[in-house]
């Protein structure tokens, strides 16, 4: 499965700007898929896992919308805020990527 596109995002966040905001939205995608690798400890490939990677997943459509939640928030919670203001990621995302995370034991 391929990574979502700027054009995915900005339907799924309703963002009408023409092409404004499409570097921001590529870096909030590209830094949300990171933040997924991080999560889920674990290195995240588009359409298959090379074979010297021992600890590589496939991106799958959980994957996709946790993506879609992340940019969502991070699009809409953008300015700088107070720590009372701050918006912890949403609960979906962790349900999505919970039963794919590799745990360190």
């Amino acid at each position: 499965m391929n990574f979502p596109t700027v054009a995915q995002v900005k339907a799924h966040i309703r963002v009408e700007i023409e092409d404004e905001e499409d570097d921001l939205i590529q870096e909030y995608i590209d830094d949300a898929i990171s933040y997924i690798e991080s999560y889920i400890n674990q290195r995240v490939y588009e359409n298959e896992v090379p074979p010297e990677e021992s600890n590589g997943t496939i991106f799958n459509s959980s994957m996709r919308q946790a993506v879609y939640l992340i940019v969502g928030q991070w699009y809409r919670y953008r300015e700088d805020t107070a720590t009372s203001d701050m918006h912890p990621l949403s609960v979906g995302v962790k349900q999505l990527l919970d039963p794919i995370r590799k745990r360190n034991v």
